[in-house]
């Protein structure tokens, strides 16, 4: 009968346990001194030899072996190994929770041990008990017979009664390291003579997530029935998960801002049944490769991957910010840890493609952060837009940042004494005085405006969701003046400006800066003549000021 290599390679002595010397050193200390605990709590994540440690510590504490103990040889031992030795009693807490269980057990602690030195009782997931059952095992737990050891193995710790917590001597097991966990591997794919790729032992000890029972399962999956290779790519396809090259083009399309181009990547993907919570985990990990490059020499050895594959997350991450990088991170982990929990991970997925294409919707610290440092390089840069040009349009958000200049004198050539008094029909003569801004017809920055938006589709199709929603008031001095009906539409011609900037200045011949506003409803118009009215009363005074409807 076929058994299971999780099951066949269980560690049968204290040197074959993987990544837990620091509870091995404990508990054979313990054995060869004699000082052993009344109880034991094991605890730590699944897979990481808690109850093949207690297995090995019952043969120790009960080895005929006069030398090194457990020795694996004497009669104890191979009873102990094939689960037939009557001292050592495993119980799974899991089906036997009741009040009762545990008073049976109570009754058989009394009697001596039958064959061995001691009995062992190891209650495997412990924190399945119920409170009765807790309650009923205190006192026993604290003061068992001389002959009696316990064993309590859990997953979960903080599940226990503060009681039983203190009757304990506790163990904490920690999740086994990938390197030690691809060495296993890399052993038993020797004894079984199975042909093997590096990459593919690297993949699965990273997707074991510390846990070589997990990282066996996985190695079992991999291997096609009657053969005895294992390739990378069988690995991907029974993991669900995508190549490194999708990865590669995903992060092309969000950095380009193309939210059209990742959301056709993700249909594909899901097209082709990759597990959506793996893709975005893989995707993540991706991100954490892309941070590596700009850190680490040997990535191949870093990120688990091919020199090839290497050499293109290297070229990937030279021209990213680590702002980005860790925007990018922070909003993928946060949509990994929603999506354990969700019945639609593609949509998670989907809405952090469009956060990462379009980071002005994220509301992380480290997109906002990003942000920040966009609007101080701009102003560091020295470009501004007119003050007085924004005024002309209202709630603007041009993506360069400006200079303030200082305020202009209604009349400068009145302004000899502070008190001079400045009348009505003088402010008209200046303001008809005044140099007019170099406005184009609107007709002819409606063609410009339409030329450029043809191009800029063609090169980032995303924004065809602008169409028939933008107008172009006109170019006032470097400035192209659009209108939007929306503020997400301003938000978004704001975003794609260095695009459009680009074709405008290869249709117009001269470098345009788009500048961006909402249009005004009736009622704001009116709001903003009944300011300027107060404003004009406060200066030159009620009696001075005649306004004709």
């Amino acid at each position: 009968m076929y058994t299971a290599l999780y099951r066949r390679y269980r560690p049968k002595t204290f040197e074959e346990m993987v990544g837990q010397d620091h509870i091995v050193k404990i508990l054979k200390n313990q054995i060869k001194t004699g000082n052993t605990a009344h109880a034991y709590l094991f605890c730590g994540t699944r897979g990481t030899g808690k109850t093949s440690a207690a297995r090995i510590f019952a043969k120790g504490v009960n080895c005929l072996s006069e030398g090194e103990r457990p020795c694996g040889e004497c009669e104890n031992c191979r009873s102990i190994q094939q689960g037939v030795f009557f001292d050592v009693i495993e119980i799974d807490a899991a089906s036997n929770n009741r009040v009762d269980n545990i008073r049976e057990l109570r009754e058989s602690v009394k009697y001596p041990p039958a064959a061995g030195l001691c009995k062992v009782y190891i209650i495997d997931e412990v924190h399945m008990l119920s409170t009765g059952a807790f309650n009923a095992l205190l006192k026993t737990l604290e003061e068992p017979p001389m002959h009696v050891i316990f064993i309590l193995a859990t997953t979960e710790p903080h599940k226990l009664p503060a009681t039983i917590l203190s009757r304990c001597l506790r163990l904490d097991f920690r999740r086994v390291s990938e390197t030690q966990i691809k060495e296993k591997l890399r052993e038993i794919c020797e004894e079984e003579g199975i042909i093997y790729e590096e990459s593919a032992l690297s993949l699965i000890a990273a997707n074991g997530d510390g846990s070589v029972r997990d990282s066996l399962s996985i190695l079992e999956q991999c291997l096609p029935a009657g053969e005895k290779t294992l390739y990378r790519r069988d690995v991907v396809e029974i993991l669900g998960t995508a190549g490194e090259e999708v990865f590669l083009e995903l992060t092309d399309k969000v950095v380009q801002g193309d939210t059209a181009g990742a959301f056709v990547i993700i249909e594909g993907a899901a097209r082709d049944g990759k597990d959506m919570r793996q893709f975005i985990r893989d995707w993540t990990f991706h991100f954490r490769n892309l941070m590596m490059s700009k850190f680490a020499d040997k990535l191949e050895d870093i990120m688990n991957m091919s020199c090839e594959n290497a050499e293109k997350v290297k070229d990937q991450g030279m021209n990213m910010e680590i702002g980005f990088l860790s925007a990018a991170i922070t909003e993928l982990s946060s949509t990994a840890n929603k999506a354990r929990y969700s019945a639609q991970p593609r949509t998670l997925l989907e809405l952090a493609a469009l956060k990462l294409s379009n980071p002005i919707l994220s509301e992380e610290k480290e997109a906002i952060i990003q942000r920040i440092e966009k609007i101080e390089a701009a102003l560091a840069s020295g470009a501004y837009v007119d003050k007085k040009e924004r005024k002309e349009a209202p709630g603007a958000a041009s993506h360069v940042f400006e200079k303030e200049k200082p305020a202009e004198t209604v009349r400068p050539e009145l302004a000899e004494e502070e008190n001079t008094p400045v009348y009505k029909e003088e402010i008209v003569k200046t303001l008809e005085n005044k140099p007019k801004p170099n406005k184009v017809p609107g007709e002819g920055a409606d063609k410009l405006w339409a030329e450029a938006f043809a191009l800029a589709v063609k090169e980032r199709a995303s924004l065809k969701l602008l169409a028939n929603d933008v107008y172009a008031k006109g170019i006032q001095g470097s400035s192209f003046v659009l209108e939007t009906n929306s503020e997400l539409k301003k938000n978004m011609l704001v975003q794609n400006a260095s695009v459009f900037e680009k074709h405008l200045e290869t249709l117009s011949g001269k470098k345009l800066l788009i500048q961006a506003a909402v249009a005004k409803n009736n009622a704001d118009i009116r709001s903003d003549i009944k300011d300027t009215k107060a404003k004009l009363e406060e200066l030159l005074g009620a009696d001075k000021l005649t306004i004709t409807e």
